[in-house]
């Protein structure tokens, strides 16, 4: 093998980054004259070699389109441990955070394809945990298409782990209470559903980052820090997903992809979260609602012959922009109420 090559196939184009435990390059296949650059991820070290191969593992079994693609690897003792997989972009989610910022809806349907790629690696037989999910380890495509890449600290729930017990993982801002002091035994789905609701605030404030489970404190309470109050929707999605206490997580992938579209839908609908509902018509957007009074009906007492007129415990509201009434039930308003 040539300076230059690899396996007697890949030739280096060019260097594209280098961390602690990898170089990747631009490569072309001398094999197959088909024009195409490849990307080939060369490990430095040795004695990661037991990790590498669980990554390349990993990444064999799982089929997503949001999940990098493996086609040709070398883990033969002697020899550079290596694999290639297609060139899909320079472009990361971390490189396009602040183009991002107050988009919902391009935000949230980036997400999905993230959640739907973390979702085909959940479900397998052996689930894959990734671990180290953060913006700078997911692609990003001209059309907005993601590539989940990395899996070099992917978690096997099986008998032959290859993490210590005692060992951290995972980067800093994004990674689970469970990673950060190495309590193996506790690492499951909701493990990657914590990293997914910090990603998803990165997203929609444009690259800010907050500590732990601070989200929720003035210095980082989206909906302080922002003034559209659709940012509700996406900060209810959040609080679901980072939280210290696992059972308090969402349970696995599906609900969270079933919340996150539901909110899509109202999104695009123009509708307001309902906690906005006596400042904002949740239909049109821009007329602020009025309280007209409470529903009141008549009730035929039992043994009587009179009627009275009770409250029925809902109230009308009228947006004056658009001409929509509501009704509200005051016991269950009230609770949601801001």
């Amino acid at each position: 093998m040539s300076i230059a090559t690899f396996g007697n196939r890949w030739e280096i184009i060019k260097p594209i980054s280098e961390g602690g435990q990898a170089q990747i390059y631009h490569v072309k296949n001398l094999k197959v004259h088909d024009n195409k650059t490849y990307v080939l991820k060369k490990l430095k070290k040795g004695q990661r070699k037991a990790r590498f191969e669980t990554e390349i593992e990993a990444i064999k079994s799982i089929d997503s389109p949001y999940i990098e693609k493996i086609i040709d690897f070398n883990i033969i003792s002697g020899k550079d441990f290596y694999y290639v997989m297609p060139y899909y972009s320079e472009k990361t989610l971390e490189s396009i955070l602040n183009s991002l910022g107050g988009e919902f809806i391009r935000s949230l349907k980036i997400f999905v394809k993230i959640c739907k790629g973390i979702q085909d690696a959940h479900i397998k037989e052996i689930p894959i945990i990734h671990r180290d999910l953060k913006p700078l380890n997911i692609l990003i495509d001209d059309n907005d298409d993601p590539r989940i890449i990395d899996f070099g600290i992917c978690y096997l729930d099986a008998p032959e782990r290859i993490t210590l017990s005692q060992e951290q993982v995972g980067s800093r801002f994004y990674i689970a209470p469970e990673c950060e002091i190495g309590k193996s035994k506790d690492i499951g789905r909701h493990t990657d559903i914590y990293s997914l609701g910090k990603i998803l605030y990165a997203m929609i404030s444009g690259g800010r980052i907050f500590p732990r489970e601070r989200q929720n404190e003035d210095e980082y309470n989206l909906k302080k820090i922002m003034t559209d109050k659709r940012v509700k929707y996406v900060t209810q999605i959040i609080d679901c997903c980072v939280k210290e206490k696992i059972v308090e997580r969402f349970e696995n992938i599906t609900d969270l992809l079933s919340i996150v579209e539901e909110n899509i839908r109202l999104i695009e609908a123009g509708f307001f979260p309902v906690n906005y509902g006596d400042e904002f018509c949740r239909f049109c957007g821009k007329g602020k609602l009025k309280e007209f009074g409470q529903l009141k009906g008549s009730i035929l007492k039992s043994g009587s012959l009179t009627q009275d007129i009770s409250p029925w415990g809902i109230k009308f509201w009228g947006c004056p922009q658009c001409g929509i009434v509501f009704l509200f039930k005051d016991d269950i308003y009230k609770t949601h109420k801001d």
